[in-house]
């Protein structure tokens, strides 16, 4: 197994819903802490000449919910192919012999449906050490369970509407959403971004916000907040709605 010490760890999950994928890399990202990518199950032998798999990922997560025989047939091949990661299967409520094949195939670990994402979580914490955050962040704030995308495309968990930004609305929000709910300075911002040192009467950062407000509002209605806090800087966050009376 892989691993550089300090470096955040590697995740790859793979899974033939689309929404079922891009939850799971939601949730390693932003509770477990890993950089995460995901694709559908196709063969392994492809798969391990891709960039993403040098170094190998800390983790594996394969899902046989939608095709456990296809799934498990990945998950030989990547083994037999000299795959060193950690592999979770998370088989489906089909047959009884499902975990047991997964085990045979390969697997570290394997997860039974019904799935439960703090069961994953705690897992993933008991086997590989990594951290688990069942709030998602350090802020007060209730912090959005969402991913940037190599697109520049933001995703929420549970909704497959996504916002298409551009690269600098991408870099700004990457930072914010790296913050775990604190409020990021204006200079923070530069600092992270790469960019020249922010000023007092630079508004690009406002502009940049004004334009993101509009694209989270129209695709997720009052969902998040990208609040401008007064002479302190930004922060993004999940607003918390009331319950219908």
């Amino acid at each position: 197994m892989q691993n550089n010490a300090g470096a955040e760890p590697k995740a790859f999950v793979f899974a033939s819903d689309p929404d079922e994928r891009r939850d799971l890399q939601i949730f390693l990202r932003r509770s477990c802490g890993f950089i995460v990518d995901g694709g559908e199950i196709r063969p392994a032998a492809a798969l391990l000449r891709e960039p993403l798999f040098d170094p190998q990922p800390r983790l594996m997560v394969i899902s046989g919910q939608s095709c456990p025989d296809t799934a498990l047939g990945l998950l030989h091949d990547l083994r037999a192919a000299g795959l060193r990661s950690f592999i979770l299967y998370l088989a489906s409520s089909g047959t009884l012999d499902e975990a047991g094949d997964a085990f045979a195939a390969g697997a570290d670990d394997v997860q039974r449906a019904p799935l439960t994402l703090r069961e994953l979580g705690l897992r993933l914490r008991a086997r590989l050490g990594v951290k688990f955050s069942q709030t998602g962040g350090r802020g007060s704030e209730t912090v959005p369970q969402v991913l940037i995308d190599r697109d520049n495309r933001l995703h929420a968990a549970g909704l497959s509407q996504s916002v298409r930004l551009t690269r600098a609305e991408a870099e700004l929000m990457a930072v914010l959403i790296r913050s775990g709910g604190e409020i990021v300075s204006r200079d923070e911002l530069a600092r992270q971004i790469g960019q020249a040192e922010w000023e007092y009467g630079d508004r690009r950062y406002d502009v940049h916000v004004a334009n993101i407000r509009k694209k989270l509002h129209k695709a997720f209605g009052g969902r998040y907040a990208l609040r401008s806090i007064r002479f302190k800087g930004y922060v993004f966050c999940e607003e918390v709605q009331a319950e219908s009376v």
